[in-house]
């Protein structure tokens, strides 16, 4: 069985838990510095996308990591300092990365992260899998509906 380290027993941390224990997962809540200096992988550290609260993962974060260890950023790009990352999968601080979000986006093509061998770029189509896109039309198309009826919105992003 695999295992899910959550950070925070928060909103977001409660939902990766069921989400961990529906797929049958073990999952535990953690503190952060445990999850970096342990894990082989981190992904997704999402939080409230807010200006007091980014980056999560800093240099002091990612130098906590091991040096064979992995980041994968499928959450919000703010979420990571991205010369912070870059410099460290420069200079060996972890061995890669995957990127589906970034800072910036799109992408700019001359990106420092463009030039490293050890990072996998994706143009933010992560959430693509399955029947999600399925799932988002419906979402939107529901809305719709709800907003020419003059009912209330779901998912409403303000």
């Amino acid at each position: 069985m695999a295992g899910v380290a959550v950070i925070g027993a928060g909103a977001a941390g409660l939902m990766a838990a069921i989400t961990a224990a529906r797929a049958g997962a073990l999952y535990h809540v953690v503190q952060m510095a445990s999850v970096l200096t342990e894990s082989v992988t981190v992904r997704d550290v999402c939080r409230a996308v807010s200006e007091q609260l980014l980056p999560a993962f800093g240099a002091r974060e990612l130098a906590l990591m091991k040096p064979t260890a992995s980041i994968i950023n499928t959450c919000r790009g703010p979420v990571i300092d991205e010369e912070a990352l870059i410099a460290a999968l420069h200079d060996g601080t972890i061995a890669s990365a995957g990127l589906d979000v970034f800072t910036l986006e799109p992408l700019q093509f001359d990106s420092p992260l463009t030039q490293l061998d050890n990072v996998i770029l994706t143009p933010h189509i992560g959430g693509g899998t399955g029947g999600a896109r399925e799932k988002q039309m419906r979402d939107v198309l529901d809305n719709v509906v709800r907003f020419a009826r003059g009912g209330p919105l779901q998912h409403r992003i303000v």
